[in-house]
């Protein structure tokens, strides 16, 4: 969206899916409440999805699924050249929990961030933080769609080094993978990448802190096989 002099200033971030062989943007359903709304392409920023399949609470406080999903335009598709697209191979059939190491992706809010080669592009920098799936906060109104990561203001290396983790804000609509419940520095750093499969979307950041807030893979399986109706509207 644009600052006062139409500078563009990141939001929110989104996942990019395929599915069934079409091209699909998914993203948490509160960011789309943001006025003025552009998707960073290969180069350029372009018009969000006119439609979305999006969770009945409209991302409002209460709306735990939080989650919005559109079919892609032949244009928007082309203007997303050479982005990775998450395929529905990659997808875990169901978000297993319990002792199982994560992976939550996205780009944090930035101000007024300069263009890239006069474009209308953000240079931002990408935001990761690797976890534990967790217990669900029993307060808050989560529910069967939900689930949760470990996530703590600080975080220790494996050095043993105590480091200040870097702050979600804007993170929501970004994807979450699973890794599997082994992980070493080795298996990240080998030649072959470590199986890295979707396991769901991150929504929320409680307040009271000590977990990631996630919609599960299952519901945004079946956010996209509603979204495919779309596709005749788009």
């Amino acid at each position: 969206m644009p600052d006062q002099w139409g500078r563009p200033i990141a939001v929110a971030s989104a996942t990019l899916l395929k599915f069934d062989g079409l091209p699909f943007l998914a993203t948490a359903a509160h960011a789309l409440k943001s006025p003025g709304l552009l998707l960073g392409g290969a180069d350029i920023l372009i018009p969000l999805p006119n439609e979305f399949w999006r969770s009945k609470g409209g991302g409002e406080a209460d709306d735990k699924i939080d989650l919005a999903v559109a079919p892609l335009t032949e244009s928007q598709f082309a203007a997303l050249y050479g982005l990775p697209f998450i395929g529905s191979d990659d997808w875990m059939h169901a978000t297993a929990t319990g002792n199982r190491y994560t992976l939550a992706v996205g780009y944090r809010v930035s101000q007024n961030k300069a263009p890239v080669d006069g474009s209308r592009g953000l240079c931002l920098k990408r935001w990761s933080f690797t976890g534990f799936t967790g217990e669900t906060p029993t307060s808050g109104g989560y529910g069967d769609c939900n689930f949760a990561l470990e996530y703590s203001k600080r975080a220790v290396r494996e050095s043993g080094q105590l480091v200040r983790t870097t702050p979600p804000q804007g993170l929501s609509g970004g994807p979450i993978f699973d890794l599997g419940d082994t992980l070493s520095v080795d298996q990240l750093c080998a030649a072959a990448p470590h199986p890295a499969r979707l396991t769901g979307i991150l929504i929320e950041c409680p307040r009271q802190g000590g977990v990631l807030i996630g919609t599960k893979v299952e519901v945004l399986r079946d956010y996209a096989r509603r979204a495919k109706a779309l596709y005749a509207t788009s």
